[in-house]
């Protein structure tokens, strides 16, 4: 056998993440990392398997009188745990996987998109993504002239503000049903974005700076649940503006929003205030180290999520 030759951390990382760190074998708390043909010196990534301590002891055990972990089965565990974990996360990014999900006795219902970006929805409003929203939906507001042919938001020329920012959304220019199809046309429009990104999920064992580094990358789309800072910086008659951030450890996420994108008016009074839990769907813009050495993210917020079920990050995608 070659002599042992050290994993690299960046490699661990991507081993770990993609077993959402779990025992690919029995989907325990995994942290040991199996070289699968017991050369220690492979670091080939698909020679590596995260299990638990029971599985890594059994890998190393040849047993006469039941089954072994052989490298045929440690192969497909790995193979069937970490495609699991792809859909599972796709899902958790998408309110139809959540409903189904909650279908399934994994969440309760209830969740919903409480806060959509429409400009940065309507940037990647493309052909594919278009055709994936309900054709009734779609035909109903263009023909309403809430949007146009290419899914961009009319904004009528007689509306009148209301007395304040609550009563100033973008979901408060039209009638009752044409803002309810709106929101719903939007949702649909977040959903099959998320499905059509390499989504990165943070759970509570990503908020460290070399996960960060490593998969963070500017463009990148990433999803998380977790509680939040909102700051009101500035308001006035038609919008307030927040200041969004969350951290952990020495990493932190920031990013602004506008109450004009926000639907109901609980959203804007209680969901998105002072320090609330929520679910986030972002795109990275930037990463930066600040003066204390904190890796600070900077990021444009897709969506915010309200109702979302705390288990989430931390047990959902493993159930």
């Amino acid at each position: 056998m070659s002599p042992r030759v050290a994993t690299p951390e960046k490699l661990k990382r991507e081993t770990m993440y993609e077993s959402a760190y779990r025992c690919a074998v029995c989907q325990k708390p995994g942290s040991h990392i199996h070289h699968i043909d017991k050369d220690s010196s492979n670091n080939n990534k698909d020679n590596l398997i995260l299990v638990c301590v029971a599985h890594h002891d059994e890998a190393h055990t040849k047993k006469e009188n039941s089954l072994n972990l052989t490298t045929a089965r440690l192969k497909d565990a790995r193979k069937r745990w970490t495609q699991t974990v792809l859909e599972r996360r796709g899902d958790l990014a998408t309110l139809q996987g959540q409903l189904a999900q909650a279908e399934n006795g994994f969440l309760r219902v209830g969740v919903t998109w409480g806060y959509i970006n429409h400009r940065r929805v309507s940037q990647l409003l493309h052909a594919d993504i278009l055709g994936e929203i309900t054709p009734a939906i779609r035909s109903r507001l263009m023909a309403s002239g809430v949007i146009d042919e290419n899914g961009i938001l009319i904004r009528p020329d007689e509306y009148a503000l209301g007395h304040s920012h609550f009563q100033n959304t973008i979901y408060d220019w039209y009638n009752y049903a044409d803002s309810h199809a709106l929101h719903r046309f939007y949702a649909e429009a977040v959903d099959a974005i998320s499905r059509r990104s390499s989504l990165v999920f943070l759970d509570r064992n990503s908020w460290t700076k070399g996960f960060f580094k490593q998969f963070l990358k500017p463009g990148a789309l990433v999803f998380y649940e977790k509680a939040h800072h909102f700051k009101e910086v500035y308001c006035d008659q038609e919008n307030a503006h927040i200041e969004v951030r969350t951290f952990k450890r020495n990493v932190e996420i920031q990013f602004g929003l506008d109450t004009r994108d926000m639907f109901g008016t609980t959203s804007i009074s209680t969901s998105f205030k002072g320090h609330s839990v929520c679910s986030a769907l972002l795109v990275v813009k930037s990463l930066a180290e600040n003066a204390d050495r904190k890796l600070v993210v900077s990021a444009s917020p897709i969506a915010l999520g309200v109702g979302f079920d705390t288990r989430v990050t931390d047990q959902t995608v493993h159930t």
